[in-house]
């Protein structure tokens, strides 16, 4: 399957959250934006193209690791979306378990209010759609993330954003780690 191809199923697939059965194989994603939702400050292309990524299992990934308000500490994609807006929606950010390990301050996650916050905003503001592909999706991906660079994708392409996006990041870890003993 050629990278246009992909593109197409992606965008023939693409639809709100709750309206997919995902097939539990592996393949490609993508999250794009919804017509008239704003992801404040940040161009995005025409289709709304946000975020793409690969996993071994499509059903998995996107329903209890992106969408799941318990998946924040997990999920690269929620730490960025409540990093950009998190003054907007008043976040607070917390380790994503107990311990000293300095990835669970690094992969935060929001107290309850706010990841339920921004499930609600990502359910109506996001739309998602897919490709199963058997064989070197991982490999796929990466050539898909140089020839779309995505706006929310910080590794594999050249990302006006990225800078921006990890100084808001940090802001967020940093207050997790102010916050490990609470």
């Amino acid at each position: 399957m050629g990278m246009d191809e992909i593109v197409g199923e992606l965008r023939r697939t693409r639809g709100p959250i709750g309206t997919h059965n995902f097939p539990k194989r592996s393949g490609i994603y993508a999250l794009y934006l919804k017509k008239g939702s704003d992801l404040k400050g940040y161009s995005v292309t025409d289709d709304g193209l946000i975020y793409i990524g690969s996993t071994d299992n499509l059903a998995e990934r996107a329903l209890e690791n992106h969408f799941n308000s318990d998946s924040t500490g997990f999920s690269t994609l929620r730490r960025t979306l409540g990093a950009i807006m998190k003054e907007d929606f008043s976040l607070k950010t917390i380790p994503r378990s107990s311990g000293p390990s300095e990835t669970n301050y690094k992969n935060y996650k929001f107290i309850e209010t706010g990841e339920r916050l921004l499930t609600d905003w990502m359910r109506n503001n996001l739309e998602i759609g897919y490709c199963p592909i058997f064989e070197d999706y991982e490999n796929i991906e990466k050539e898909m993330l140089k020839y779309l660079c995505p706006i929310l994708n910080l590794k594999g392409c050249d990302n006006p954003y990225k800078k921006q996006i990890m100084a808001l990041r940090k802001i967020c870890s940093e207050e997790a780690k102010r916050n490990r003993a609470v």
